[in-house]
């Protein structure tokens, strides 16, 4: 599957790096916070989900400014 709308690619980029980033942080955090105990599966997810909702919008302006930073030095 190609994208044609190459204009997506950054959008896609983050959703693809943001989604195991936001789950695999926030699962720890969860763990780390009240262990293994009853309850934890739903709030991870709700922890993901807030989680990847903050995550998302950021990384898709810090990837610009490394793009940035990037061109410029090299």
């Amino acid at each position: 599957m190609k994208i044609k709308n190459k204009a997506l690619l950054p959008f896609l980029f983050v959703f693809l790096v943001a989604t195991p980033l936001s789950f695999c942080l926030s699962g720890f955090n969860t763990w780390r916070i009240m262990g293994f105990s009853d309850g934890f599966f739903t709030q991870w997810m709700q922890n993901w989900l807030i989680g990847f909702l903050m995550v998302y919008p950021l990384a898709l302006v810090f990837v610009a400014i490394a793009k940035r930073i990037i061109l410029k030095i090299s």
